[in-house]
């Protein structure tokens, strides 16, 4: 997504506010709109300029240079985007045993979801549940999760999170994809965790600065948002 630089600096000058308060109002971290100012972040993502534009009082129509007039700052009500939208499943995600994916994952069927209003631009994506070390937290082998794709996420990254994790080996040859929820601690590291009935599985770690460990990377992909489930039918009555 393209920015108007100038245009940011004007509403921030109209509405008294530096790039560090105006980050922190729209639930971003401090340093979130400086590193866009400077192009250190390259794709802010919707979901987050979406935000920034309501703290700034306008559209992100008018931050991108699409929209000539600020209109919310106008006064003019923009209509709240309402219907369905078509997400892609794209594969499974083992929660539990780590689950080898091609390069190109098979990508299964689009399934329809109502479109946010706060955030209709806001990509998203599903998968399909396979493994228990979710089983505690509600997730359950069989089950499909809705996921916001990270970089749309339109809020910070908090411990209690459930979300969907990729490793990669060997170059990036080899990726998996799970499963868990996440924990962060003072130094920095973020810990992904089982929430299972299953004592077998273990939490995984995302090192300070992304670290990688040897040939291996891990990182967040996706926040999962909600879970679509079939009936289950007992079988022992």
């Amino acid at each position: 997504m393209n920015i108007d630089p100038d245009r940011i600096r004007s509403r921030l000058k109209e509405t008294g506010l530096n790039m560090s308060t105006a980050s922190q109002k729209a639930g971003l971290q401090r340093a979130w709109l400086s590193q866009v100012m400077s192009g250190k972040t390259r794709n802010p993502g919707f979901a987050s300029m979406k935000a920034l534009a309501e703290v700034l009082g306008c559209d992100v129509d008018y931050l991108t240079g699409e929209q000539e007039e600020p209109r919310s700052v106008q006064g003019v009500t923009v209509p709240r985007p309402t219907g369905t939208l078509q997400v892609q499943v794209a594969g499974p995600v083992q929660a539990g045993l780590w689950l080898e994916i091609d390069e190109m994952p098979q990508v299964g069927d689009n399934i329809t979801i109502d479109i946010d209003p706060n955030f209709p631009r806001a990509e998203k994506v599903a998968f399909d549940v396979q493994g228990d070390s979710m089983d505690l937290a509600g997730i359950l082998d069989g089950d499909r999760i809705v996921c916001w794709r990270l970089p749309d996420y339109p809020f910070n990254l908090r411990d209690g999170d459930d979300v969907v994790v990729e490793r990669s080996r060997d170059g990036g040859f080899l990726r998996e994809r799970t499963v868990k929820r996440l924990f962060r601690h003072p130094d920095g590291m973020q810990e992904l965790r089982p929430v299972s009935s299953n004592k077998a599985h273990k939490s995984l770690r995302i090192m300070p600065n992304n670290d990688p460990d040897g040939d291996e990377q891990i990182e967040i992909i996706a926040v999962v948002e909600d879970i679509v489930r079939k009936h289950r039918r007992r079988f022992d009555v």
